[in-house]
């Protein structure tokens, strides 16, 4: 279980014995400039461990700084599946214009979409355990971050739960339809204020958490009240 350090965005990889290799998000940068770090860091630390086979891409949601280092490594690596949220009628066009790239990368490395809109289990042949749960539709008409398909994954006794950028409304909303409680908590939206409501952190109560933000952000992630 690794988290790369894609600076402000989400990039982490699962390999096992098995050899079978998932990955959950990529990073990206965003509207403002051509700085990507997901084709700078997280494609390139793929390739140099030899991760040249991708079993499963996962994407949390169609925000630039998670979904556009997936793009980048169907560019570069064979992808046998990817999953991905459903898409929905109220998405805003920038979602909607990474929805297409997406696509449009699929397509071309020959990887099938797998679009989530119903609680998903996913089992490899190594015992992994992947359990992916659908977005809350009500809540991401009004919080395009709660568009996420929060990701727990279980090998043997350890567990590992990847929330992309739920805000706490998406949090307890997962609370009450998903067991959460796990060893490892990505914690969601870079360590915003928004999100890690305490009822939330409570029920997953993590041995370890870990914040994937950028240095100096201008976000000011992680904030002081996260922490």
């Amino acid at each position: 279980f690794t988290f790369v350090n894609v600076d402000h965005g989400d990039g982490a990889i699962i390999h096992t014995p098995y050899h079978e290799t998932i990955v959950i998000d990529g990073g990206g940068g965003n509207s403002w400039s051509s700085y990507n770090p997901g084709k700078l860091y997280f494609v390139p630390y793929v390739e140099s461990n030899g991760y040249n086979h991708i079993d499963t891409a996962i994407v949390s949601h169609y925000h630039q700084d998670h979904v556009e280092g997936i793009i980048n490594i169907l560019k570069s690596v064979r992808v046998d599946r990817i999953i991905a949220p459903a898409i929905c009628d109220y998405y805003s066009e920038s979602m909607m214009e990474w929805v297409q790239k997406l696509k449009s990368a699929a397509k071309d490395n020959g990887a099938e979409i797998c679009y989530i809109s119903e609680n998903t289990r996913f089992t490899f042949d190594s015992g992994l355990v992947i359990d992916v749960y659908a977005s809350d539709n009500s809540l991401g008409e009004l919080n395009e971050n709660d568009t996420t398909i929060p990701v727990k994954v279980t090998y043997g006794s350890f567990s590992a739960l990847y929330t992309g950028d739920l805000s706490m409304e998406g949090e307890k909303s997962l609370v009450k339809r998903a067991d959460v409680d796990t060893d490892v908590l990505k914690v969601s939206h870079h360590g915003s204020r928004n999100s890690s409501c305490e009822e939330f952190i409570s029920a997953v109560s993590p041995e370890i958490a870990v914040i994937s933000c950028g240095t100096d952000n201008v976000y000011g992630h992680p904030h002081k009240e996260t922490l």
